[in-house]
């Protein structure tokens, strides 16, 4: 009988340890050993505005990379929900920056119609399908009253963001990481994780599908009040059972495309 409950116990203890050491091997490669590959052109950019920068998005079309920066790292220390750091007096500065990557000049974007309270995640850009002169922005803000997603317009060559909108939704934008537009005022939104403290922890180290991606749609009404300011406000759950899903891109196709680290 011992020895049942003995076997029994290291199955147990097998089938708990086998997601996490295979996650460290499989997408840490903590056992791997790497170099560089054609960077004989590379260059260092160095720049105070450009820390804690935890995304970016390049426009083609102008060379321009588009940065989701803290700019301020004393803040991004003090108040930032995904690493658990909750200093509720940290009033969030951070900035978007586009980098020109001819004169690798940055520049932080001014917001405009915007309070100032900004703790960036991920962005996204889609090119204005009325104008082609203008890119439609949208950012991960972590603000201490809830994550959201700002929406913004910016006009190519300016340095201005002009906020259309911000969407907010405490149970399907709980935990988001990276946005993607797909229209002024809609998007697709990986929630990494779906628990905070301890158990966040447990839900990382097993690799758990406690995860979604969302899909906002917004039709008339330009601010965060959706339906009160005139228009409504389509919340979906995209994609379910997912094990943290993190950056995500849209393919040619409109076709959404995101990482999670689950193995079968």
């Amino acid at each position: 009988m011992i020895k049942v409950v003995l076997v029994s116990l290291l199955v147990v203890a097998a089938a708990l340890i086998y997601v996490p050491v295979r996650q460290l091997i499989g997408v840490g490669h903590v056992l791997s050993s790497y170099g560089n590959e054609n960077t004989e052109s590379c260059r260092l950019v160095e720049h105070p505005l450009l820390r804690g920068c935890e995304d970016g998005e390049l426009h083609a079309e102008t060379g321009t990379i588009f940065f989701a920066c803290a700019i301020n790292l004393a803040d991004r220390s003090g108040w930032f929900p995904p690493l658990e750091l909750a200093n509720r007096s940290v009033v969030g500065s951070g900035g978007i920056v586009a980098l020109d990557t001819k004169t690798l000049t940055p520049r932080r974007l001014a917001f405009e119609s915007h309070d100032g309270e900004f703790t960036p995640h991920g962005i996204g850009l889609l090119l204005d399908p009325a104008d082609a002169g203008k890119l439609i922005v949208h950012a991960v803000n972590h603000r201490r009253d809830g994550s959201v997603v700002d929406m913004f317009e910016h006009t190519l060559g300016s340095t201005t963001l002009l906020r259309i909108g911000t969407a907010r939704n405490a149970r399907l934008l709980a935990s988001p990481n990276d946005v993607q537009p797909v229209g002024r005022t809609a998007f697709y939104a990986t929630n990494d994780l779906a628990t905070h403290g301890f158990l966040r922890q447990i839900e990382m180290l097993l690799s758990l599908r406690w995860s979604h991606v969302t899909y906002f749609e917004r039709r008339g009404g330009a601010d965060d009040t959706g339906a009160a300011a005139g228009g409504i406000d389509k919340w979906i759950v995209a994609a379910e059972h997912l094990a943290y899903p993190n950056g995500m891109l849209k393919h040619m196709k409109c076709t959404m495309k995101f990482p999670s680290p689950r193995f079968r």
